[in-house]
């Protein structure tokens, strides 16, 4: 059986009145969009860092989802 990537968090804390930003969530293989922002991991953010991890994986199954959906099209041309 294939391990998942963990999680990886971190708190933040920026200097801004909002709070939604505090904690950040990736994968531990995270690699950053290159110049032109194409490509990438996912980061997920929230208040706390259950929130933040809970939205990465919100990502995660929007991403997978997507995916399908442009798979499906692709082979019903």
């Amino acid at each position: 059986m294939e391990r998942e990537d963990p999680i990886r968090t971190w708190f933040e804390y920026p200097p801004i009145p909002i709070r939604q930003f505090d904690w950040g969530a990736t994968r531990e293989s995270y690699e950053p969009p290159d110049s032109e922002g194409v490509g990438g991991g996912l980061i997920g953010w929230g208040r706390t860092e259950a929130e933040a991890i809970a939205d990465l994986l919100d990502q995660e199954q929007d991403r997978r989802e997507q995916q399908e959906l442009d798979r499906t099209k692709e082979s019903g041309k």
